[in-house]
């Protein structure tokens, strides 16, 4: 678990639909896309999924064919 500096004001025993609301409120999501964190996360899924389809290129695409 990672603390950040997002914070959701919401009651004690709020159901999910109440913090949903709040989420959506404050706009987390788009503060979240906006850090650096996140760019960094978005960047090492880009490189693996290009790593993949080379690998699958290079392997003939084959659904018998090895992983190298």
């Amino acid at each position: 678990m990672h603390l950040t500096k997002f914070v959701i004001k919401f009651p004690h025993g709020a159901r999910s639909g109440a913090v949903r609301k709040a989420w959506e409120k404050a706009e987390v999501d788009k503060q979240w896309a906006e850090t650096t964190w996140a760019k960094k996360i978005a960047s090492r899924e880009q490189v693996c999924i290009l790593c993949c389809n080379i690998i699958i290129i290079i392997s003939g695409g084959s659904d018998n064919s090895r992983i190298i």
